[in-house]
């Protein structure tokens, strides 16, 4: 994700709580160790806003296409880190 996405997901997008890729990182670890890992502070800085936006990285949506979302569920282990594994769940309408 570029840094502008991230930018206007936080900026326009006022009730979301979290985004969801399909590869191993939101971004370009080499792009964002020279420019402050922008993608990352965007999203998840809580000075930035009352909220953190979470980042599920790694996901498969294959089985989801074309199904109505209903709501969605992450649990993640309760540990103090940067970050940690997660299950994602999701309830679909049949």
């Amino acid at each position: 994700m570029s840094p502008e996405a991230a930018e206007w997901i936080r900026e326009s997008l006022p009730g979301i709580k979290a985004v969801a890729i399909d590869t191993l990182s939101i971004e370009n670890i080499s792009q964002g160790s020279d420019n402050g890992f922008r993608v990352h502070t965007a999203l998840l800085d809580p000075s930035r806003g009352d909220y953190t936006i979470r980042i599920i990285e790694d996901v498969n949506p294959e089985p989801l296409i074309g199904k109505k979302l209903v709501r969605g569920f992450m649990s993640p282990l309760r540990i103090h880190a940067d970050a940690c594994l997660c299950n994602v769940i999701f309830e679909i309408e049949e």
